[in-house]
């Protein structure tokens, strides 16, 4: 309906930083209509909201302003996102606490380059830890308890889905995205599934 297309299968490649490092996004299209520079500059837009919604290294990020106790009305990216946190925090029985802040700092895995706490701060944190401190809303259950929030553990994969999304909505199905975190979809530019390398797997 007034889409110029062609059939031949052509691949756009992007590239740029995000979340401390590089990104890259490969996809295929027949719609002649997309652009290349288009989706570079849509693709930095929500790469950009994630930064400003969820990054911990960004000062004055949503997530920033809230773990420095302001009142922040959440945007609807912080809202989903802390949802999917609670929902995985249900699922593993606590096993992945995004509202454990406080212990990724302490341990090295946080906004800070602290490590082996003693066990008696260990202690002290964790009673000021936990998403079971905090309702639906993020809002505090417990008086004088306001935990701080850490996404880390899954916004890579987070980002990776939100730009195959977008992705998605242009009727792409042929795709590898890569913000540290991995999706692919589809073929591959030989027309084959996509192989992913693991640099130096090792086991625990």
């Amino acid at each position: 309906a007034g889409t110029s297309c062609s059939k031949e299968l052509r691949w756009h490649e992007l590239s740029g930083y995000a979340q401390g490092g590089t990104y890259s996004v490969k996809f295929a299209t027949r719609d002649r209509s997309i652009k290349t520079d288009a989706v570079q500059q849509a693709v930095d837009s929500i790469l950009t909201l994630i930064d400003t919604t969820l990054s911990g290294y960004n000062k004055g990020s949503q997530l920033s302003r809230y773990n420095a106790g302001a009142e922040v009305e959440p945007n609807g990216m912080f809202k989903e996102i802390y949802s999917i946190s609670r929902s995985f925090f249900k699922e593993t029985e606590g096993a992945l606490d995004v509202a454990a802040a406080p212990l990724f700092d302490a341990w090295g895995f946080g906004f800070t380059t602290d490590s082996l706490p003693s066990p008696e701060m260990v202690d002290s944190l964790l009673a000021a830890c936990g998403m079971d401190c905090l309702d639906e809303n993020m809002k505090p259950v417990r008086d004088g308890i306001r935990p701080k929030l850490n996404f880390n553990a899954i916004a890579q994969g987070y980002s990776s889905d939100k730009i195959a999304a977008y992705l998605h909505s242009l009727g792409v199905t042929d795709m590898l995205v890569d913000i540290g975190e991995i999706y692919c979809e589809g073929l591959n530019p030989k027309g084959r599934p996509w192989r992913i390398g693991v640099d130096r797997p090792f086991y625990c």
